[in-house]
């Protein structure tokens, strides 16, 4: 039998497939003759990274805190201190409250009071009633009667939880303090509160007494 023969090549003839093997062999390898040299470890360093004028400060509460403070309409108008003395306050509430002209212009004087006023709940609605706001003489006749019932602005859902305190649980609305917040409209903040006895009251004139005190001492240490 005569052997099998392959393809014929004539001699120091190359095939396709070998031919471009050696192209690419070839310019890998002048590729690599002319690569830069890699940089020494120690001799590399970062650019050096420059500060941002406009990178702000880490911690974004802090301007809050800031623009609380210097918001000229932001302000307490009056607080009634000895409501925590007769009442023990258990939870607190704010209220919107409806002014006329005359009012508002008159409570960014200052002349006001809450000492003597109590919220309640009249014809499915919250009132602030005895409340004192002084007149304002520039009004004329179109001013405001001084201790007028004033309506308070509360939700339903809180005018209900409102009436259940007063009507069921025998709590009492006690008005805190009224001021001005950022947005330069007043507000009440209402404490919904149990009458003290005399004891309670007695235990709370005794610790007012010692923190004075403490107060005291602490100046006369340092």
């Amino acid at each position: 039998m005569r052997p099998r023969e392959g393809p014929f090549h004539a001699p120091g003839a190359q095939t396709g497939d070998h031919h471009r093997q050696h192209h690419h062999h070839r310019a890998d390898q002048n590729l690599q003759d002319h690569a830069p040299l890699p940089l020494a470890r120690a001799q590399y360093a970062p650019p050096p990274v420059k500060p941002s004028l406009d990178m702000r400060p880490p911690l974004p509460y802090l301007e809050q805190i800031m623009a609380q403070k210097s918001d000229p309409n932001s302000k307490l108008i009056a607080e009634n201190r000895q409501a925590r003395y007769h009442y023990a306050v258990e939870d607190t509430l704010e209220a919107g409250i409806v002014l006329m002209g005359s009012e508002v212009k008159s409570l960014r004087v200052g002349q006001s009071n809450i000492a003597e006023s109590y919220a309640s709940v009249e014809g499915g609605e919250l009132w602030l009633i005895n409340s004192y706001i002084a007149a304002y003489k520039e009004a004329g006749i179109f001013g405001h009667e001084e201790r007028r019932h004033r309506k308070l602005l509360v939700s339903k859902r809180e005018l209900s939880r409102l009436w259940q305190a007063i009507g069921r649980e025998g709590m009492t609305i006690v008005p805190l303090k009224m001021y001005f917040n950022d947005k330069g409209r007043v507000k009440l903040l209402l404490g919904i509160a149990k009458g003290k006895k005399l004891a309670d009251k007695r235990e709370t004139e005794a610790k007012r007494d010692w923190n004075r005190q403490k107060q005291r001492l602490l100046k006369q240490g340092g």
